[in-house]
């Protein structure tokens, strides 16, 4: 005959037992732990206290660096009807005031480059071409800011008439990666290059953006002055060819002959 299975008795459990026994072990833990609990937990909240921290300094950062940039911004194109009265000077050394200060809020590539512009405004040539090199320095992946630097330092010294450096400068521009503002860095080298009397490397700079950049709003404008030189040249050497015949023309004539005079005075 088959053997009957005897079923086991299901053991009977204590539900307020097992939640105090699991108490009573959490207690033995931290007791056994108490040291490395408290220290863990100090951690954590210093770590979390910090990370507050930062995040609100930072917003606040972001807040006063928006609100001191957008005041230096009106004070420099003299947008403040209430201090319209102000000298250009005293204008322009509170806006650079202002975004000095929003500079140290917050580093932005576009609050140097008009803290570049304050400086050279107050005639603080140097100064103005640190900004500007410290913002090619610090924020090298600005595909736009960087070029526009660049630009600014180029007329800056064309200006100073420091052509040499000013070359320096927009070369640097035209080797970048980047094609913004490359087509404007063109079109102003040439016409440096055409007042300097150096005609062939104006046409030169023209006809590189003439192909480089078929659609720059700069292109007819390029084409018109490859022709207006070619016209002055035109023009010279029509001007040098009429020279020429005219004075070829005051040479013409029979030479005195010796032996006519010797008989007019006989």
């Amino acid at each position: 005959m088959p053997k009957t299975i005897k079923k086991k008795a299901a053991k009977k459990t204590n539900p307020e037992h097992d939640i105090k026994s699991f108490y009573d072990k959490a207690i033995l833990y931290f007791d056994e732990n108490k040291k490395n609990i408290i220290t863990f937990s100090g951690i954590v909240l210093i770590i979390a206290a910090l990370i507050i921290g930062v995040t609100l300094y930072k917003h606040y950062a972001f807040q006063k660096a928006e609100q001191l940039s957008g005041e230096a911004y009106k004070l420099y194109h003299n947008l403040f009807t209430v201090d319209s009265k102000k000298g250009d000077n005293e204008r322009i050394e509170a806006a650079l005031e202002k975004l000095t200060e929003s500079y140290e809020y917050k580093q932005s590539s576009q609050t140097l480059f008009y803290i570049s512009s304050c400086y050279y405004e107050l005639g603080k040539t140097a100064e103005a071409e640190a900004s500007l090199l410290k913002l090619i320095d610090q924020f090298p992946s600005e595909n736009e800011m960087v070029p526009l630097a660049y630009l600014k330092l180029f007329r800056i010294f064309k200006k100073l008439g420091e052509k040499d450096k000013a070359v320096n400068y927009i070369k640097e521009l035209t080797e970048l990666d980047t094609d913004f503002y490359r087509d404007l860095a063109l079109i102003e080298w040439a016409e440096m290059l055409v007042k300097d009397g150096d005609a062939d490397k104006a046409i030169e700079k023209y006809n590189e953006l003439i192909v480089r950049f078929p659609d720059s709003t700069f292109k007819e404008e390029a084409s018109s002055r490859i022709k207006t030189i070619g016209d002055l040249n035109k023009e010279d050497q029509k001007g040098e060819s009429d020279i020429t015949t005219s004075e070829k023309e005051e040479d013409v004539g029979p030479a005195p002959s010796g032996e006519d005079e010797k008989t007019k005075v006989e």
